[in-house]
């Protein structure tokens, strides 16, 4: 999506900004490209869903393995999250 040739300057301009102004600079460069890209996206897949969360958010809601509760599985989930 943003490593082609007409798009990465785009994504190194926000990544390397010093300040909010570069970096909203930056962003309305990209807003648009992703905009044409989920555009795409979502006429290819022609009403059919899209979403699919990640795997960690999903263990908070389903119980784990190994008689974990779901208190617990929370705040594994949470650890996670902070970890990463």
């Amino acid at each position: 999506m943003f490593f082609a040739p007409e798009r990465i300057e785009a994504v190194r301009e926000m990544i390397l900004a010093e300040n909010g102004e570069q970096r909203a600079r930056a962003l309305a460069k990209i807003v648009p490209m992703q905009r044409e890209d989920f555009v795409g996206i979502l006429r290819e897949m022609a009403g059919l869903p899209v979403y699919h969360p990640p795997a960690r958010s999903a263990a908070a809601r389903v119980p784990a393995q190994g008689g974990l509760g779901d208190s617990r599985a929370r705040r594994q989930d949470r650890r996670y999250a902070r970890s990463s």
